[in-house]
């Protein structure tokens, strides 16, 4: 098993970072003791036409349903991505969780183009958009900068059914900047697939800023006349 490098990102930790507070079964993110939105609320009428297409094929109860399933497969391979990233992985732990397991070790290969680590998990915020999130990983890969995220699938996604997740990474880069005044080059989303596929995209990050400066800027106007989308 790989031992990964990891980079103390200093900036970062002096830096104004959002603090997750949970109350009544929810969370949310605080600045100075104010809410602040999240990227997910954001993106969360962000839908594609292929996705749109599918759950009119499917119908809404096939695809929510899989949506559940879909969760639960992510949150356990998620949290053996970190654990491996982390040096950390114990895997007498996970023994219970064939599915994940399997999954996960389609994966290898393609984590281990990894390299030199800021971090996993990290909360960060963006004072010029006033939004918040938590990065999945942020790291050299194929030896570039990069925004790196890990998501599960049944089967490989087609390009257009991925765009949600290009704007997220790109929020994710844009608050690495502003908090740490380090360039990010490259987004990296890692899809792997239960069939054993496991797709690299790799996206310019310049690609998507306007796209997603748009967004942010309908979502709070949205929200200053009591829009609800």
């Amino acid at each position: 098993m790989p031992n990964f490098d990891y980079v103390y990102p200093a900036n970062y930790y002096m830096a104004e970072r959002p603090t997750l507070v949970s109350q009544n079964g929810r969370s949310y993110y605080s600045i100075d003791g104010n809410r602040v939105h999240r990227i997910s609320e954001v993106l969360s009428s962000y839908k594609s036409e292929g996705l749109t297409a599918w759950r009119e094929r499917v119908g809404n109860e096939v695809a929510d349903l899989k949506c559940q399933v879909g969760i639960k497969r992510g949150t356990d391979v998620h949290a053996l991505i970190e654990a491996y990233l982390n040096n950390s992985l114990e895997p007498a732990g996970w023994q219970r969780k064939l599915s994940a397991n399997r999954v996960f070790e389609y994966a290898k290969p393609s984590l281990d183009r990894i390299s030199m680590i800021r971090g996993t998990e990290l909360p960060v915020y963006s004072r010029s958009l006033n939004i918040a999130g938590t990065l999945d990983c942020c790291a050299e890969f194929d030896g570039v900068m990069s925004i790196i995220d890990f998501k599960t699938s049944e089967r490989p996604k087609r390009m257009e059914w991925c765009e949600k997740y290009f704007l997220q990474e790109t929020f994710y880069s844009l608050c690495w900047e502003e908090m740490t005044e380090s360039p990010v080059e490259q987004l990296v989303t890692l899809v792997i697939c239960e069939t054993g596929d496991v797709q690299v995209i790799k996206q310019n990050r310049d690609t998507w800023v306007l796209r997603l400066e748009d967004l942010v800027r309908e979502f709070h106007h949205n929200k200053s006349i009591g829009v609800r989308k």
